[in-house]
C-alpha cells in the first residue's frame, strides 16, 4: 500500500498588486518570496514580525 505525505518546505508571501503595496524587511514584494522566522512583513499602516514553529 502506497502511503504518501506533504513536507513543509517554506511559508511564501506574494504581493497581489494590492494599491499599499507589501513590504518585506523594507523591501517592497515583487514576487513570491519565502518567509523566514523574526522577518517584519508591513500591509499599509500594519506592521507584524513572522514567527515560525
Amino acid at each position: 500500500m502506497p502511503r504518501s505525505y506533504v513536507k513543509m518546505i517554506g511559508t511564501y508571501i506574494q504581493d497581489l498588486k494590492s494599491t499599499n503595496k507589501t513590504y518585506l524587511n523594507e523591501k517592497e514584494v515583487k514576487r513570491k518570496m519565502r518567509l523566514k522566522d523574526g522577518m517584519t512583513i508591513r500591509f499599509g499602516d500594519v506592521v507584524c514580525e513572522f514567527k515560525e514553529q
